[in-house]
């Protein structure tokens, strides 16, 4: 509902403390790309406080924040500093690096009838990301960091994301090797890091030419699973034990309610079951048009400095 329909969600409490911690550090390393050996903005107190008094304030109708959560912020950031990734340490070249690449080869092309535009649509799908952190090794190597403040596990399976996980299963690294060995030719070698602060540290997997040419096998199949189901399965159906907490916890649809008592997800859901998934779309783009009239307070921080 969120990633395909567009709807918006608010944030639970961990997702914005870790959006407070990446915030901090890259304004430091956006301080460090610029040259700077010190300075506030190179101070990690100081930036934690002038997030944190950022957050409070955004999300005061959301969340009441407090001291131990702070305490979180500070003991994570803290982890990073004097280690090889603390940012004052790197050879930072892009901080929050985004790219929106099209994809013009066989199995990337799409056509369909937009129901709001009533028209025809077609072109080529596209890899778009948001890379937190890229640094120069040597001038052959890249070295592209991702922070996690939370757990290692998969949020689907459970499973723990090992080394093997990572090199095999985790289509954001595959994604983001594949993304930056186009932005970045000049560089022949790429290191792909994602560091769990709070739950092993970093863990750095590297990828060939065939390994890319797997990427993009695997996200030709991810398209096709996509466009040909008619009937996406929710947890609550496919793993009902797990729907339990999931959804009545941390999911924002599914622990809001609405007018009619029932959660967003069921009446979205259930809704979708009776009328199909054109139809659904078309209600959302009107749902959509009714909110756009509001204003929103959900900022991008990779928007601000």
């Amino acid at each position: 509902m969120e990633y395909n329909l567009g709807l918006k969600s608010k944030s639970g409490r961990k997702a914005v403390l870790g959006t407070i911690i990446h915030h901090v550090l890259e304004l430091m390393a956006r301080a460090k790309k610029l040259n700077k050996t010190s300075g506030k903005f190179l101070n990690p107190d100081f930036l934690l406080e002038i997030c944190w008094q950022r957050y409070e304030k955004e999300e005061a109708d959301n969340i009441e924040f407090t001291k131990r959560d702070y305490n979180f912020c500070k003991r994570t950031i803290n982890k990073v500093l004097g280690t090889k990734y603390d940012p004052k340490n790197l050879n930072v070249l892009a901080t929050e690096k985004r790219f929106q690449i099209p994809m013009k080869m066989p199995g990337f092309t799409y056509s369909f009838f937009d129901l709001n535009k009533k028209e025809n649509v077609s072109g080529n799908f596209e890899l778009r990301g948001t890379a937190d952190l890229v640094t120069e090794v040597d001038k052959d190597t890249l070295e592209i960091i991702d922070w996690k403040t939370g757990s290692r596990k998969c949020w689907n399976t459970g499973q723990i994301k090992d080394y093997e996980y990572l090199s095999s299963k985790d289509v954001q690294l595959r994604v983001y090797d594949l993304a930056m060995s186009i932005v970045y030719p000049e560089y022949k070698n790429r290191i792909l890091t994602i560091h769990y602060i709070n739950n092993g540290g970093p863990f750095s997997v590297v990828f060939d030419d065939q390994d890319r040419k797997e990427t993009i096998n695997l996200l030709k199949s991810k398209i096709n699973n996509i466009e040909n189901n008619w009937l996406p399965c929710r947890l609550k159906e496919n793993k009902p034990s797990e729907s339990r907490w999931k959804c009545k916890n941390v999911c924002y649809f599914g622990k809001t309610k609405g007018s009619n008592g029932n959660c967003i997800c069921d009446n979205m859901y259930y809704y979708m079951l009776n009328n199909g998934i054109d139809s659904l779309e078309k209600k959302v783009f009107d749902i959509k048009s009714e909110q756009s009239t509001q204003k929103n307070k959900t900022s991008d921080r990779r928007n601000v400095y």
